[in-house]
């Protein structure tokens, strides 16, 4: 019999394989192979790490950006610039004054809305003023009105009274410049007031219907014009403005009757018009001031004209619903029979 402890040539050394010390690989193992590998370990778990890291943050960008996206779609393009705008009637294209003195007035702003902007001869005021404020513009001779811009103007449309022009700033806007026609001209006809054309006089009436009627036939076809091509635009940004030859529908009020500022209430169409389109027009005084009885901003006349006159606000701004008028005022003291009206809208 064998003794335990005795081995044959057969067995093999429990510590040895094929005459390899065990323990000797198991330390060449754990002196090379093993640091390597936690090495390796290491910066897997370091770059496993970045990577979640860098996933969780490039999840929040992209969630950022579209937020970003939506407020700008759900604000439908807005211009966060504000922008200058000055609305004015010049009479006769400044013949009587030097356009220098209007220089002095416009300067600063973006955006020039101008109503009789040509001479009695012809010469277009609106031209020179550009050239001197060195901006653009575009005047048109059948209505008398001009557009002058910091930016390119495109035109979109030209009406009997005015014209449809697009700014191309950063962000496009719509400027809507008119000069409504002053026959009938309601304020003189409910103060019994005598106003002729071509040796012609126009019919007196304090009724409201009457004169809500001579408004809507002098005007209101005009009107609709403008403004069925307004509800064509798409865009956001509509600043339209100009010397209305009518006052508001919310100045003559019962209000203002007490007062002993109008004869009668009456609802004038013209604006009437404007408000009531699906773009939400508003207008751009009353919207800040809307007490007509403590604040009248009254336009026209600014010089004493030579004859029987009564003040009323008949210039004015509107701006669609997506736009902010950040403030408006009346400028008086320009030279011209009428008032200007400078507002800061924001789109």
């Amino acid at each position: 019999m064998l003794s335990p402890h005795s081995v044959t040539d057969t067995d093999t050394d429990a510590t040895s394989i094929n005459g390899t010390d065990i323990f000797r690989e198991k330390t060449e193992y754990e002196r090379i192979i093993s640091p390597r590998y936690k090495k390796v370990k290491a910066i897997y778990n370091k770059l496993k790490q970045f990577l979640v890291s860098f996933t969780v943050v490039l999840i929040f960008v992209i969630l950022f950006v579209i937020a970003c996206l939506l407020i700008v779609f759900n604000s439908r393009g807005k211009i966060h610039t504000p922008v200058n705008v000055i609305q004015h009637n010049i009479e006769y294209g400044a013949e009587a004054y030097s356009l220098l003195d209007l220089v002095e007035i416009y300067k600063g702003n973006d955006v020039i809305l101008i109503q009789e902007a040509f001479t009695e001869n012809g010469t277009d005021s609106s031209s020179q003023l550009a050239e001197m404020l060195k901006m653009n513009y575009m005047s048109f001779n059948t209505s008398s009105t001009a557009v002058i811009s910091r930016w390119d103007i495109t035109l979109v449309h030209e009406f009997n009274k005015g014209a449809l022009v697009k700014i191309n700033n950063n962000i496009p806007f719509h400027v809507l410049v008119m000069h409504l026609d002053d026959w009938y001209y309601q304020p003189f006809q409910a103060q019994y007031i005598p106003y002729e054309r071509d040796g012609i006089f126009q019919p007196n009436t304090s009724d409201p219907g009457q004169l809500f009627s001579y408004a809507l036939t002098a005007r209101g076809q005009d009107v609709i014009t403008m403004t069925n091509v307004l509800e064509k635009i798409t865009e956001p940004g509509i600043i339209m403005g100009g010397d209305f030859n009518e006052p508001s529908f919310m100045d003559w009020t019962d209000r203002n009757v007490k007062t002993g500022f109008c004869p009668v209430s009456v609802r004038f169409p013209s604006t009437l018009i404007i408000s009531y389109t699906n773009l939400g027009m508003q207008d751009c005084y009353r919207s800040l001031y809307p007490d007509e009885v403590l604040d009248q901003g009254l336009t026209w006349p600014d010089r004493k004209v030579d004859y029987e006159y009564r003040s009323d606000r008949i210039d004015m701004l509107f701006v669609d619903k997506f736009s902010t008028v950040n403030s408006i005022k009346v400028v008086c003291g320009t030279k011209s029979d009428h008032c200007a009206l400078a507002a800061t809208i924001k789109f």
